[in-house]
């Protein structure tokens, strides 16, 4: 979880070093953050299918760091939030009431989610609200990450082929997810109860 955080703040970091301490700077700097995160989301998203569809040893090992992978998107997303935050604290650019609403109420998902993703919260809440939180704040962030990569191929920017790939990779997630659910499904039901 540190190491993802120490990551994602030394890249943003040296981007913005490299393209300047301005609002676009910043701009670019949280842009890089942001893919960054978007990364370790499908990394975490994935652990727990890819653990239940292939029970190798490798991916079974995988499965069992899903928490910590998610742990260390909180902690990568985090880094991206205060990127975005810290140009309108500094008044190098005016502050948009919009993206302060969105800042803060990502945050206040990325807590819930990285509450929900330890030990503490299972045993005090419950497997079930566990679950929950988990399930919409993790639809939360696809959603996000999804609608970011459409708006980029359709919208009037600049061709980006990180947009096509983020966009990729959350369908495959999705694929995956329903793949899983529905392997699940099959199991329950037991050997000569499938139906067409």
């Amino acid at each position: 979880v540190a190491l993802s955080a120490a990551a994602t703040f030394l890249l943003a970091v040296t981007v913005l070093a490299w393209n300047g301490f301005d609002a676009i700077g910043f701009r670019v700097a949280s842009e890089a953050a942001t893919r960054f995160a978007s990364l370790i989301f499908f990394a975490s998203i994935i652990a727990r299918p890819l653990c239940r569809l292939f029970p190798a040893h490798a991916f079974r090992a995988y499965g069992v760091l899903r928490r910590d992978i998610l742990l260390a998107f909180c902690a990568s997303y985090g880094v991206y939030i205060l990127s975005v935050v810290t140009p309108h604290l500094l008044a190098l650019q005016g502050v948009t009431p919009g993206m302060m609403l969105f800042a803060a109420f990502s945050a206040g998902i990325l807590a819930a989610m990285a509450g929900a993703a330890t030990d503490w919260f299972e045993t005090r809440l419950g497997r079930p609200a566990q679950r929950a939180v988990l399930g919409v704040a993790a639809a939360y962030f696809w959603l996000l990450f999804t609608l970011a990569g459409v708006i980029h191929l359709n919208g009037p920017h600049r061709p980006d082929g990180y947009y096509g790939f983020c966009l990729l990779l959350m369908l495959a997630a999705l694929l995956l997810r329903f793949a899983d659910s529905f392997m699940t499904h099959v199991k329950a039901l037991g050997p000569g109860r499938v139906t067409p």
